[in-house]
């Protein structure tokens, strides 16, 4: 197991406790990382008994295994023998050496190098116990002038295969200082983080010994120093095997974005360990990993792009097609309305062609007659034409219908594509209620409109009427000399009752199609003032006056109700605001919300309670004045 180096502060930055320690850290199929973790006992391996914190956050842990097999670990011994050990140092040294051997395991490759004057290799890395024996057996208690302490370390780098994915270790004793040889103290420390190589320095006590020097050689290379004297050595050498043969891989997917700093502790039965490191950036992944961690998934491959391009396709293809046949139909409806409707008629959305089943099609026919089947005789189809009538928008209930069918799949579509399933939802929620918010203010903006032309409407009614003219000519004028939208609903009233209809029927449609109480009621007052007689005008004008008094009071209540309106929007749109805000300058902020099954049940829950909370808010704020 490698740790790299661009990625990862070294190892012996690991923040330990009860003994364990965190030795590597692999970030080189990032995001998932490995990290192999020191106990110095065996321990369960379940991952139900292991706990990672990544960044102060918890993360689910994969996979722990037991360091081994393809994972494979192996130590060189180095052993000074310059004439500084001579005697019982050394044969102290060779005795702890012999303890280390039968302490790991014996799958374990194992080398042995002495020095003095210049580094040997008694025996290379083999799982051969015996060569390794032997080995320390020839060294005896011959010694020679020189401590070629770095030279050793560099001898050593040599003899591991630094392409295999294993764990490099290299157990160094002496009692001296460096006094000969190539190589100086950066140029060992650079040849061991090369190889990914640990060195494990032992200072025994005395005069030369240059206990800097091998703190230093430790700590830059991820390995530990130990300062003890010669009866010490034996206690060290089988602490180390023992460590060494206990070691677990511990791996989970991170959640930390490319290039950051990453703070990760392990929590085990028997204490915890910490260590930071970088995460690296994308370019400096493996070419696998790269593509892996640049692919989200079905949508991003070639089949996902086909078919996305193919419902684009599609869809282009049908609004094209629905296009055309919208043009044509729209120039034989406006030759054959020009034959009826006088230039005063609202231009743009004409609530009239709503009505009729001849209409211009804006949507492929076949899916509008669908709808129309599906909702057209329900309560919600008549509600939802209804609605679209008092908008004064020139399309059916299936047609509008299939537009937010269109919009759900393209808007659903698009947020999978963009942010998975939480996306997609959030783009279905969208397209579901967005085309309704539009309808919804268009018919409010227009009521409006006609409720504020309502009584000066009434007035000119009255006025010409008064002037002598009859209910229809009073209708005519009032059609050419109030403005839109008022000026067409009145002019089509006008045009029905001259092309055979009730005038009452005619009425009672207008108060239908404009869906205003102040406007039934002065249809009501225009039925009985035609049953039983009276001064027309005289009526008209006190309703007139009426709808004024009305109007003023209406203004009076919104303005004193403005506080809590906007209080309305502000808490509706500031916590999206936020997020959005949040998602752009620290999206990791948030990610526990969009990638933890807890959190996606959050984030739903939140949108529900919050599209519930405006419902219950308007409500509380409308006035039924």
């Amino acid at each position: 197991m490698t740790l790299l180096g661009v990625a990862a502060i070294p190892a012996h930055d690991a923040v330990a406790a009860s003994g364990i320690s965190i030795r590597d850290v692999d970030v080189s199929e990032f995001p998932t990382v490995r990290l192999t973790v020191s106990t110095g006992e065996a321990v369960g391996s379940s991952d139900r008994e292991v706990e990672v914190v990544e960044n102060g956050l918890a993360v689910d842990v994969g996979e722990v295994h037991l360091l081994g097999g393809g994972d494979r670990v192996d130590a060189v011994l180095a052993i000074d023998v310059s004439n500084s050990m001579r005697g019982r140092p050394l044969s102290t040294a060779l005795a702890a050496a012999r303890t280390f051997v039968a302490g790991v395991p014996a799958s374990m490759p194992l080398g042995v190098v002495t020095f003095s004057d210049e580094p040997a290799v008694l025996s290379p890395l083999a799982e051969d116990r015996a060569s390794v024996e032997r080995a320390v057996t020839s060294i005896g208690d011959s010694t020679s002038a020189g401590t070629a302490l770095f030279d050793a370390v560099a001898t050593a780098v040599t003899m591991f295969d630094t392409e295999s994915n294993a764990q490099h270790n290299l157990i160094l004793v002496t009692d001296g200082r460096n006094t000969t040889g190539d190589t100086d103290l950066a140029g060992a420390v650079e040849a061991a983080e090369a190889a990914g190589m640990h060195v494990f320095t032992i200072g025994l006590a005395g005069p030369e010994s240059d206990e800097a020097t091998l703190r230093t050689l430790a700590r830059s290379t991820g390995g530990t120093y130990a300062a003890i004297s010669p009866d010490e050595l034996g206690a060290v050498y089988a602490g180390l095997a023992r460590e060494f043969s206990s070691q677990y891989v511990v791996e989970y997917r991170s959640k930390a974005p490319f290039g950051t700093a990453i703070r990760t502790s392990v929590h085990l039965p028997v204490g915890s360990a910490s260590v930071g490191f970088l995460a690296p950036g994308a370019s400096g992944l493996r070419t696998e990993t790269r593509a892996t961690a640049q692919t989200p998934g079905f949508w991003a491959g070639s089949l996902g792009m086909g078919l996305i391009a193919l419902l684009t396709f599609l869809t282009v293809g049908a609004l094209g097609l629905a296009s055309l046949q919208m043009d044509a139909r729209r120039r034989r409806e406006q030759q054959l309305r020009s034959r009826l409707v006088p230039q005063s008629v609202e231009h743009g959305w004409d609530a009239e062609a709503a009505t009729g089943g001849d209409r211009p099609a804006r949507m492929p026919r076949q899916l509008t007659h669908f709808a129309d089947r599906v909702v057209g005789g329900s309560s919600a189809g008549q509600r939802l034409a209804r609605r679209l009538e008092h908008a004064g928008w020139a399309i059916g209930s299936g047609e509008f219908l299939t537009i937010v069918v269109i919009g759900v799949l393209l808007l659903g579509v698009l947020g999978f594509v963009l942010a998975s399933a939480l996306g997609g939802l959030a783009g279905v929620a969208l397209g579901a209620f967005a085309p309704f918010a539009v309808l919804s203010n268009a018919a409010g903006r227009r009521q409006a409109a006609i409720q504020g032309q309502l009584a000066d409407t009434l007035m000119v009614i009255a006025s010409s009427m008064r002037a002598g003219h009859s209910f229809q000519q009073s209708l005519d004028s009032a059609a050419k000399e109030i403005d839109q939208p008022a000026a067409g609903e009145f002019g089509r009233v006008l045009r029905e009752i001259r092309l055979g209809r009730d005038t009452d029927d005619a009425l009672e449609a207008l108060v239908e199609r404009v869906g205003s109480q102040d406007l039934e009621w002065a249809v009501t007052a225009i039925k009985v003032q035609r049953k039983i007689g009276g001064n027309l005008a005289e009526v008209l004008e006190t309703v007139a006056n009426t709808i004024r008094e009305r109007d003023t009071l209406r203004r009076q209540m919104r303005v004193l109700s403005a506080e809590s309106r906007i209080s309305v929007v502000v808490l509706t749109v500031l916590p999206i605001l936020i997020a959005i805000y949040l998602m752009i300058v620290n999206p990791e902020y948030l990610r526990t919300l969009t990638t933890t099954t807890a959190g996606k049940i959050i984030s739903i829950s939140a949108g529900a309670l919050m599209g519930i909370g405006y419902l219950w808010m308007k409500r509380i704020v409308r006035l039924d004045v």
